[in-house]
């Protein structure tokens, strides 16, 4: 499975063990753009969401970046234990690098499930 998997962890716990039930294996690829790890703005910012209405405004932007870097962190974190529990791997990329950095651990990830 392949996408940035900012859903609700619930959301993407869900989906991925639909598919494992049905004994499937495989691997997530968290893919992000640099913005959405490192939260690099500064000042007054309104977020807009694509999918959803809502609209955030944050007066200082930098004020939050620790706390949304800690966090963003652990959704990480907590989407490795997902895939773990489910005997799938994980991995992230991000799109200021090359992509083939990305295949290619792809490859090596299902690569080592076929040696077994």
């Amino acid at each position: 499975m392949i996408g940035d998997f900012l859903s609700p962890l619930e959301m993407v716990n869900s989906a991925v063990t639909r598919f494992a039930a049905t004994g499937l294996k495989g691997h997530m690829l968290q893919v992000i753009d640099p913005a959405e790890e490192d939260l690099p703005f500064d000042g007054r910012i309104r977020f807009a969401g694509v999918e959803e209405r809502d609209e955030v405004v944050i007066s200082r932007v930098e004020s939050i970046r620790g706390d949304y870097s800690t966090r963003f962190q652990g959704h990480r974190e907590e989407l490795a234990a997902i895939a773990s529990a489910l005997g799938w791997s994980f991995g992230f990329h991000r799109t200021d690098r090359p992509p083939h950095l990305a295949l290619l651990a792809l490859f090596a990830a299902l690569s080592a499930d076929r040696r077994r």
